[in-house]
């Protein structure tokens, strides 16, 4: 599923009109193994004791799909945040795979963020170390400067609605800085969008993908667009 929606008009105060726009994409995780198991609403808590699983079949091909829907809004993203879990990661390669696999498209900026995990005190939820996802993902063109080298706690202290509101505040800071054409962001350089053209500067609009997970994102979102998530409609883009 993929939500899109004006950056400006939920999660900062409205911009001069003649600034460059942020949009920000979500994306939540195609089916994992420990989506599997669960009938008629009820959970089954042998699914979630799953550590960090992979991305089924089915999940698979539903990245694949969102690959097509994303390059109907943005051919190349400016960046792309991604929770660490491997269903993540691999929703994400899945969508923007690396360059060197036969894809017509150039790879965006990845990085991986420990916020975007997803919530509850399950072992699905606890990912590997960071030096484990280097050396499985880096290759593949993701950044994992900005983790922590040790997996945070399964009962974080950090209330998963604050969480949310620190990616908001961290989403903020990253088109800020893209922007103006660049800079540091916990270790990591992301690229800016102004474009030198003899005497004038042009500024773009920014696309900023975000791939989390279902409950998470329900924090994540503005109310309104929280009701569309949690109905499960995956074509949704209020530009």
């Amino acid at each position: 599923m993929v939500l899109c929606f004006p950056f400006k008009q939920y999660f900062g105060r409205a911009e001069i009109d003649t600034e460059p726009r942020t949009f920000i994409h979500l994306v939540r995780h195609g089916e994992a193994y420990h989506n599997l198991g669960h009938f008629n609403g009820k959970i089954n808590p042998r699914s979630y004791d799953i550590q960090d699983p992979y991305l089924t079949c089915k999940g698979i091909e539903q990245a694949k799909s969102t690959r097509e829907q994303m390059t109907k809004r943005c051919l190349v993203p400016n960046i792309v945040l991604t929770s660490p879990l491997l269903r993540t990661l691999e929703t994400t390669l899945h969508i923007f795979p690396f360059a060197n696999d036969g894809s017509d498209y150039s790879q965006p900026q990845i990085v991986a963020y420990d916020d975007l995990r997803e919530s509850g005190a399950y072992l699905c939820n606890v990912r590997q170390t960071t030096l484990d996802l280097a050396n499985s993902y880096e290759h593949k063109g993701v950044d994992f400067t900005a983790l922590s080298p040790i997996a945070p706690p399964m009962k974080s202290i950090i209330r998963t609605k604050q969480r949310a509101e620190i990616v908001r505040k961290q989403i903020m800071a990253i088109s800020k800085l893209i922007k103006k054409g660049g800079g540091f962001w916990k270790g990591v350089y992301i690229q800016g969008t102004v474009q030198n053209t003899g005497r004038m500067q042009m500024k773009q609009d920014v696309h900023i993908v975000v791939v989390s997970h279902g409950s998470f994102m329900e924090y994540l979102l503005p109310p309104e667009l929280a009701e569309i998530q949690a109905r499960g409609d995956e074509d949704i883009c209020n530009e």
